[in-house]
């Protein structure tokens, strides 16, 4: 059980520093975060997410792979390859919708950017236990 305990405390702390290194008070501003890291190299990018591998290191370890650990994967692949996509679409293809423009300009609360220090060690602790 002491190692729960350590997993989801490791969890909370690589959460903190990718919200750090992704925190914006826009989505397009987060958005262009990334595209700096994304710009210099897409291995730069992908580590700008280390509380993802930090989740598949947890699943070989404990070989567990329930149900709250698939939708911790699954949110946390579908909120890389969005983003990307959005990069692509901001950067390369300048193909944006209207309503998807109107949303990137919308103000962020502070606290939308440390949602997942919460969000994901809770699921990490009812995956683990």
């Amino acid at each position: 059980m002491d190692y729960v305990l350590l997993f989801v405390l490791l969890s909370s702390l690589f959460e903190v520093v990718e919200s750090y290194l992704q925190q914006a008070p826009t989505l397009r501003g987060m958005i262009e975060r990334l595209y700096g890291y994304y710009s210099r190299s897409i291995f730069l990018f992908f580590l700008a997410h280390p509380s993802f591998y930090f989740m598949i290191f947890v699943v070989l370890v404990t070989d567990r792979l329930n149900l709250p650990m698939i939708f911790i994967l699954s949110f946390k692949i579908f909120d890389m390859f969005y983003k990307l996509d959005l990069i692509k679409r901001l950067y390369k293809t300048l193909d944006i919708p209207l309503e998807i423009q109107q949303m990137l300009d919308i103000k962020l609360p502070p606290m939308m950017a440390y949602m997942g220090v919460v969000l994901y060690p809770v699921m990490l602790y009812m995956a683990l236990i």
